[in-house]
């Protein structure tokens, strides 16, 4: 007996003491992470860090509220700014009306508005352009666009978050490579094959608010899950810390090997409808190329839209198309294409930028629309969405 409370004697010491060191730790790391900390001198020239981000238990990431950082690169020096909600800055009344009409913007970083400033992006333009139907004051365009998101998130914002913000009409965007961004997600699925939270096996938060690639592969890290991993995901520095460094270690001893028999491991496409199909068949389907990725995006597409029709909300698609950049032309893409072109309620980029100088519309080098091509997807989209629908 006297020997079994040593024991455990000693092993409250140890777990006390590591408490103490991992308490210790994020007061360190919080402490490192200055919060307006957006620059650094380099040979004599200013850089900045773009770190409008932090980590979501939810989404994985998405923005801080009440934020200004500067986004630059060879192709671009913006100011990019989030109001209290997290979305893109645009100017709004200090007191919306509640007449307003509310278009929610939902989509990655097209939608968001990479390289150009909070009032050259399409949704602040179409603001300022569309005419408010009868009933409302003016149209107030909420812009809800995350980089590198996908059609998993686009469903999990808008059920736990973007229907609080009442919304009249929802312009979703998704772009021809948010197929194989799926394959990059972490998704907790319930029985019907729907995400109830995601997470991303490429991409990291770091304590500072910018993102982080581990490596190029859609399986870089290992699965696991644990009680409180959301809440520590939200709230530990200390945990991001960790996760980042520890997954750097296990990809750099396992990437060739796990990469090869993943790919040996997917086989072919999963069949049946994805609504019965177990969780891990549909992890499997989405390593196994682009035909069951387009199958997954739209069974998660048309459930938004089904989530969005209970509440009375049409919904309306751009469906970003990047011929002008490094997106090779496959069956699938030209699928996902010809689908849009058919459905009255969508419209692609590729089509509202025809007879555009490519170099007029898009960046050189980061293949994202300039403030031009932003003004031209505005007009083609005030003539697509046309007199908007009444209340």
């Amino acid at each position: 007996m006297t020997r079994l409370r040593l024991v455990l004697g000693n092993l409250a010491v140890f777990f006390a003491l590591l408490l103490l060191c991992a308490g210790a730790g994020e007061i360190v790391l919080r402490l490192a992470a200055t919060p307006n900390d957006q620059r650094v001198e380099s040979d004599g020239n200013v850089k900045y860090r773009f770190n409008p981000y932090r980590a979501d238990g939810l989404l994985g990431w998405s923005h801080r509220p009440d934020w200004e950082t500067v986004h630059q690169t060879g192709d671009f020096q913006v100011t990019v700014r989030t109001d209290d909600r997290g979305l893109r800055h645009t100017a709004r009344p200090a007191a919306p009306a509640a007449s307003d009409y509310r278009i929610l913007v939902l989509g990655d970083s097209f939608a968001f508005g990479w390289g150009v400033e909070d009032d050259e992006t399409f949704a602040a333009k179409l603001a300022a352009e569309l005419e408010a139907p009868p009933g409302a004051e003016r149209v107030d365009v909420l812009n809800a666009g995350v980089a590198g998101w996908s059609a998993d998130h686009y469903g999990l914002f808008l059920e736990e978050r973007g229907l609080d913000l009442d919304p009249d009409l929802i312009l979703v965007v998704p772009s021809e490579n948010d197929l194989s961004d799926l394959a990059a997600s972490r998704m907790t699925l319930d029985s019907s094959g729907l995400p109830t939270r995601t997470a991303s096996a490429l991409r990291m938060i770091d304590r500072t608010g910018r993102m982080r690639y581990v490596q190029d592969g859609p399986y870089a890290l290992p699965s696991f899950t644990f009680p409180g991993q959301a809440w520590l995901a939200e709230n530990s520095s200390l945990y991001h810390w960790l996760r980042y460094r520890l997954a750097r270690v296990w990809v750099g001893r396992a990437r060739s090997q796990i990469e090869e028999s993943q790919r040996e491991q997917a086989g072919e496409p999963p069949s049946g409808p994805i609504a019965d199909l177990p969780p891990e068949e549909i992890a499997r389907g989405l390593w196994t190329g682009r035909r069951f990725q387009l199958a997954y995006h739209q069974y998660l597409m048309d459930h938004l839209e089904r989530t969005a029709a209970e509440r009375g909300i049409p919904v309306r698609t751009l469906l970003v198309t990047r011929k002008a950049a490094t997106e090779p032309e496959t069956s699938v893409l030209r699928s996902l294409r010809a689908a849009c072109l058919d459905d009255p309620a969508c419209v692609t980029s590729e089509a509202i930028l025809a007879g555009q100088d490519p170099a007029d519309v898009f960046f050189e080098h980061d293949g994202h629309w300039t403030p031009r091509g932003h003004e031209v997807i505005a007009q083609g989209l005030t003539e697509f969405l046309g007199p908007l629908p009444v209340r």
